[in-house]
């Protein structure tokens, strides 16, 4: 599913390049099964240009063109970018402190992409633009500019904002900022009731990993997690297992029966971080989840579960009365 979220986010990218060529492409992005792109105009972007764009991607796929991913170093991206006139991609690959960065190409475009694509326009399958809505806006040399973003979707599956439910549900308030780095950023107030479930759901985490006899300790060189929902930086809530080489798989398997017993399917592709390696020796560092904050966010954002079934989900795994 993310290749074909990544190809759907480069399509996107193509038509609004097409039809909206006075705007600055500024980033497109994928969550669950819907995708995005944002774009920087001087002038509104209303809603009729919806088809408009969309028959312009089904035109795209219908032609079946060429997708190459390349990998280049930061500074070889920017002066690709620059040659394109993609200012905003130039400046997010001088920014990077990636030691390699992935870029797309659909020629003549070229964009940055997280990960790979599908090899061909035409593989993407069924998808529709949702809407358009304006995000905040974004300052450059002092002088504001508006933000729009074109929403989408793959298949039929209904859509589901993570941040409106958990303010309809009453977890948190969510308000969206732009940075200097052009990019927008979460700040979160967890409301009682959230903070309430926020603390039991912790409580639990650290009630499993008691029970399955490991010590904990407060401290380490990660701080916990500023951004919310973020991949790269988390709450530092994990364990270290040492085993021996031989005895991996059976510790691995026993790691998984402890988060087994607590979090969703959904959830435990995420529970086992690292596994390194050495002389005979594994060190496994997992958690029962990556962040309290990432844990919420995924059961909100799942679209095959209704708001009922959300509730009862986020019950069940804060339910604290076996901690007596």
């Amino acid at each position: 599913m993310k290749q074909t979220l990544q190809t759907a986010v480069a399509i996107l990218g193509v038509a609004l390049s097409d039809l909206v060529p006075q705007g600055f492409l500024l980033k497109g992005g994928a969550r669950g099964e819907t995708f995005y792109y944002d774009i920087v105009l001087g002038e509104t972007l209303s809603e009729e240009m919806v088809p408009h764009l969309e028959n312009r991607m089904k035109e795209i796929v219908k032609r079946n063109d060429s997708i190459k991913v390349h990998e280049m170093i930061p500074s070889n991206a920017r002066e690709l970018f620059r040659h394109h006139r993609r200012f905003y991609p130039t400046f997010f690959a001088e920014k990077s402190q990636e030691p390699l960065l992935q870029v797309v190409q659909i020629d003549p475009f070229v964009d940055l992409v997280e990960g790979n694509c599908l090899s061909h326009t035409g593989d993407l399958p069924s998808f529709k633009l949702t809407g358009i809505e304006e995000r905040p806006e974004l300052v450059y040399k002092k002088s504001p500019k508006k933000v729009y973003r074109v929403l989408g979707r793959i298949g039929e599956k209904r859509e589901c904002d993570p941040l409106k439910l958990g303010e309809e549900l009453g977890l948190f308030h969510a308000k969206i900022v732009r940075g200097k780095d052009y990019l927008e950023h979460v700040h979160l107030a967890w409301t009682g009731k959230g903070e309430a479930l926020f603390f039991q759901i912790y409580e639990k985490w650290r009630y499993v990993h008691l029970k399955a006899g490991y010590e904990l300790v407060i401290g380490g060189e990660e701080p916990p997690c500023a951004e919310f929902f973020s991949d790269k930086k988390k709450h530092y809530d994990r364990c270290l297992t040492k085993c021996l080489e031989k005895d991996l798989t059976k510790t691995l398997e026993h790691i998984q029966n402890i988060i087994a017993s607590l979090i969703p399917e959904k959830v435990k592709q995420r529970s086992i971080l690292n596994v390194r390696k050495n002389q005979g020796s594994c060190m496994i560092e997992h958690s029962v989840f990556p962040s309290v904050e990432q844990m919420i966010f995924d059961i909100l954002e799942d679209s095959e579960k209704d708001l009922s079934q959300k509730k009862e989900l986020l019950g069940t795994i804060a339910d604290c009365d076996e901690l007596g």
